[in-house]
């Protein structure tokens, strides 16, 4: 295993920019979760959880995997002659927009047609669909130049901006879900014209266009757009299930831990995943698979030691943590969290062992695994929920992930080599085992009130990250100031 000095690095640079915003982005959620569940009625939250899913899975296929084509082919372009770099980033953002607005204002007419009248619900998911969709791919284009700043304040300012308008529009409007849509389309055009006025700037777009260079985009996008789809039933489509078979309270039950659990695992391997996808696809082109696999072995190891003992606190204070957030209304619902919570931290780390198929643009067989799992998915489902209701429900998500993270690996083993450091693991494992010591030895582990909850994660959580560095050599080195850069020119590689 090469150096943690010459590979950790640039992703500690880049991850530390995109966890500085991750941290921020759940403070945000703990601001807002508070507030929309005390606001809104258990209906309407879980309507606001149906629109957002449905304006989701729009978005995901009307942007045919372009988003995904910009950051695999960015490195290739920028180092051909000419303006093709900028014909790349015309086409994709020319071709998601045409498709995106094709595809919602089809799903609105029809939606319409049947109902007799255009809901105002309908048109706010058709509109947020098709901005989402081209957003998606102008922060996919800052994530392959590499600059996690900018991409990280694109993600705060529509998340920020988006509460802070969602709770006036509920306050001085109304207390519904479409208040809510609203408000989020509104901040998510302005963050999209900001970006774009930026690109322009730039000189990455001048004019909408469509160039033959699509073809090679839609040739890796459409199986990922595909994959993303069947991802997003693997992610929502069991609420829609619950809706139709135990009614929206249901929803609202099961989207709470369902939300926290992906939130936390969002903030663990999200920052990490923005900056070595990049990394990884350079490193490939650069220096071959071995340095790739070396790479990604590292990446592998780091994640799960360092997520350890974070999860093992979560779930010491789920409980208290969701009647905190979400009011004692959802008490029952911390009973799902140990059913979901696998399940989801596998989906979340399944970016590291897909790598393989990726980076030899090998995406047919990724849609296709994702598809037959979203399958089995809402077959389990259909079978569980009515003997175990919301457990069956989460029981069925751990199951299916569990087989989609088992499968890409199986897939993906001859291209990318994954190797898990087994000592690392274990010394996270005795750090973690410290922190959860200190706490029982101090009383603190059944706790409710907001302090008693933020000072024992908080300390467990730094008695766990100061054992872990003191046992683990490599992470100290990591974490001293180095000389090195995340910009375009510096290697990826480089110390």
């Amino acid at each position: 295993m090469s150096s943690i000095r010459s590979r950790l690095p640039p992703i500690v640079a880049a991850s530390g920019t995109y966890l500085a915003a991750q941290a921020l982005l759940l403070l945000a959620g703990l601001i807002s979760m508070p507030i929309t569940t005390r606001l809104l009625s258990k209906s309407e939250y879980g309507l606001l959880s149906v629109a957002f899913t449905a304006a989701a899975v729009l978005s995901l296929i009307g942007r045919l995997g372009l988003g995904d084509a910009a950051v695999r082919l960015y490195s290739e372009y920028r180092q051909q002659p000419g303006a093709q770099l900028r014909e790349l980033c015309e086409s994709l953002l020319s071709g998601t927009f045409l498709a995106s607005a094709l595809l919602a204002l089809g799903v609105a007419v029809v939606i319409g047609r049947a109902d007799g009248q255009w809901s105002p619900i309908v048109i706010l998911i058709a509109a947020l669909a098709v901005v989402r969709a081209v957003s998606t791919v102008v922060f996919e284009i800052q994530r392959a130049q590499e600059r996690a700043f900018a991409y990280a304040l694109s993600q705060l300012g529509i998340r920020y901006g988006t509460t802070i308008v969602a709770v006036a529009a509920m306050l001085v409007w109304a207390r519904t879900a479409v208040a809510v849509i609203a408000a989020g389309l509104l901040v998510e055009v302005a963050v999209l014209g900001w970006r774009l006025a930026e690109l322009r700037r730039h000189g990455l777009i001048a004019r909408p266009r469509l160039s033959p260079v699509v073809r090679a985009a839609l040739s890796y996008g459409l199986p990922l757009a595909l994959a993303g789809s069947a991802r997003y039933v693997l992610d929502y489509g069991d609420r829609l299930l619950i809706e139709r078979m135990l009614g929206l309270e249901a929803v609202a039950i099961y989207s709470v831990p369902y939300d926290l659990a992906h939130r936390l695992g969002d903030a663990l391997m999200l920052p990490v995943q923005l900056a070595a996808v990049p990394l990884l696809f350079r490193l490939w082109v650069e220096k071959g698979p071995e340095a790739a696999s070396r790479m990604a072995s590292q990446v592998l190891t780091y994640v799960i030691a360092l997520s350890a003992p974070v999860v093992v606190l979560y779930l010491l204070y789920n409980q208290a943590v969701i009647v905190l957030l979400a009011s004692t209304t959802y008490t029952a619902s911390a009973a799902l969290t140990p059913y979901l919570l696998p399940g989801i931290l596998l989906e979340r780390l399944s970016f590291v062992v897909v790598v393989g198929l990726t980076v030899q643009k090998r995406t047919v067989p990724l849609a296709l695994i994702l598809c037959a799992v979203a399958l089995l998915n809402f077959i389990l489902n259909l079978l569980l929920i009515p003997v175990w209701h919301l457990t069956g429900a989460a029981i069925a998500t751990t199951t299916a992930y569990a087989a989609m993270f088992t499968a890409q690996y199986w897939m993906s083993r001859a291209s990318i080599r994954l190797r898990v450091d087994g000592m690392v693991v274990a010394k996270a494992a005795a750090a973690t085992a410290a922190a959860v010591a200190l706490l029982s030895f101090t009383d603190r582990i059944r706790v409710s009130d907001v302090t008693g909850v933020l000072i024992s994660v908080v300390a467990g959580g730094a008695v766990a990250f100061a054992v872990f560095a003191v046992l683990d050599a490599r992470l100290r080195r990591a974490l001293r100031p180095l000389p090195w850069t995340t910009s375009n020119e510096t290697d990826a590689t480089s110390g």
